[in-house]
Parts: C-alpha cells; sequence; structure tokens
C-alpha cells in the first residue's frame, strides 16, 4: 500500500479525448486516417503512445497500421496510411473494426473508428428532393 502510494503523483489519468477526423477510409486497398485528438487528463505527455488498429472478428489481436504523431500541449495530431498487405483481412471486409487507442503509462483510452458508408440512390434522391424543396 505504501509503494501505491508513493506512486500516486506519477500516475496518469485520462479525463476525456475528443476525436475530430479530417478524412479517414477504413476499407479498400488503401486505408487512411487523419485528424486531431483533444485529450483532457494529467501525466507526463512524453509517455503517451497512440496506435492505429483494425481486425475483424476472427482475428486473434488488432493490427497495427502505420500512423505518425504529433503531440503539442493537449492536441495530439495523427495521420495515417496503411496499404493491402498491412492488414491481415480481406481490404473491403465490411466487418472490419477500427480504432485509436491511447496508452499512457498506467492509463489507455479508446476511440472506435466508424466505417463510412457509401449512402445509397434512394438516400441520395430523398436530399436531393429535400434541398429542392428548401
Amino acid at each position: 500500500c505504501r509503494l501505491a502510494q508513493q506512486q500516486k503523483p506519477h500516475r496518469t489519468h485520462i479525463d476525456r479525448a475528443l476525436l475530430d477526423l479530417a478524412s479517414h477510409q477504413l476499407t479498400g486497398s488503401r486505408p487512411h486516417i487523419s485528424g486531431k485528438i483533444t485529450l483532457l487528463g494529467t501525466g507526463d505527455r512524453s509517455t503517451l503512445t497512440v496506435r492505429w488498429q483494425m481486425w475483424v472478428p476472427e482475428s486473434e489481436s488488432p493490427t497495427d497500421l502505420p500512423l505518425s504523431v504529433n503531440m503539442a500541449e493537449n492536441e495530439i495530431r495523427f495521420t495515417g496510411q496503411a496499404t493491402k498487405k498491412d492488414l491481415p483481412f480481406a481490404p473491403d471486409d465490411p466487418r472490419a473494426t477500427g480504432r485509436l487507442l491511447i496508452e499512457w503509462q498506467n492509463s489507455t483510452y479508446e476511440l472506435t473508428l466508424a466505417t463510412k458508408k457509401a449512402s445509397g440512390k434512394g438516400k441520395t434522391l430523398v436530399r436531393k428532393v429535400k434541398r429542392i424543396l428548401r
């Protein structure tokens, strides 16, 4: 208990992470992602890492994809580009799930990434009609 109390000032704590995606495509032969994370928390930021991961239900574990990260104060800017050979599953698999995983010593925070679904012809037509009627 004493050791845990002594380590308390060095522990990290993530209150919240706000994700702002500039662009992303999680399926296809060239998945990519870019944007920023506003991180609210306490601790030494020099030990913080961000990982871009994807998987399908039968994956043994998530696959790390290439990601470049720049940190300044509470803002983390990132960009990543993968190729189909980086993925251990078919690039167009609709079951693919993605996330950004923030690891900061004793703290982790997961930001789930959703695949942008292409709108169907019916939805596109409804949007056009609504615009005309405005």
